[in-house]
């Protein structure tokens, strides 16, 4: 996933008049704010030849997650790719079962996937 958009300091010039953007705008999204707590939270080393990818709902085949979940892709150089899934709060789940387990322990219900 690559992170888009662009910060601003909250105003625009607009025919002299000051305007406010709305608090999406002007903070860091969501998905930015998972990522950061990931790579605060595990700090990892890794193979140089280790590509690392992160996605979120908005990325193809992953509109299934809910927003602020992320899932981290490893693409190692024999050709495997592991896939790890991560909540808001940064926290790590192993399997997509453990994904769902963890929403239906926080009372959600996932009706088609």
């Amino acid at each position: 996933m690559e992170a888009g958009g662009s910060l601003s300091n909250g105003s625009e010039r607009g025919n002299g008049n000051r305007k406010r953007k709305n608090e999406a705008e002007t903070s860091p999204n969501i998905t930015e704010q998972t990522i950061a707590k990931i790579l605060h939270k595990r700090k990892m080393r890794f193979n140089s030849e280790t590509a690392r990818f992160f996605f979120d709902n908005t990325a193809p085949g992953y509109g299934w997650l809910l927003p602020g979940w992320v899932v981290e892709e490893r693409h190692m150089i024999h050709g495997r790719i592991y896939k790890y899934y991560y909540d808001p709060d940064g926290n790590f789940y192993k399997t997509l079962t453990e994904v769902l387990n963890a929403w239906e322990r926080d009372g959600l219900v996932l009706i088609d996937f």
